[in-house]
């Protein structure tokens, strides 16, 4: 019996697939260079990925710089295609 039911948590373990997303929306206060600064992420963490809404366009973004009330990042696409706001 203890046969079957460790069977049946290795398949519950097995099956698992995590569907965890945390979504936080900020602001874009300053782009130049290739860097933006974003207000309202008070969440994010050192060198984690960031998605940047340019129009129609995702492009990925690696935060750098944690202030306290903004957040410096690189991105890594088309920095012309962002704007402030």
């Amino acid at each position: 019996m203890s046969y079957e039911i460790l069977e049946k948590i290795k398949q519950s373990i097995e099956g698992y697939k995590a569907d965890s997303k945390w979504e936080e929306i900020g602001t874009i206060i300053e782009v130049g260079d290739g860097i933006i600064k974003i207000s309202g992420l008070s969440n994010v963490e050192s060198q984690e990925v960031l998605v940047v809404e340019a129009g129609k366009e995702k492009i990925k973004a690696v935060a750098l710089n944690l202030e306290e009330d903004a957040v410096g990042a690189l991105l890594l696409g088309d920095a012309m295609a962002v704007k402030a706001g």
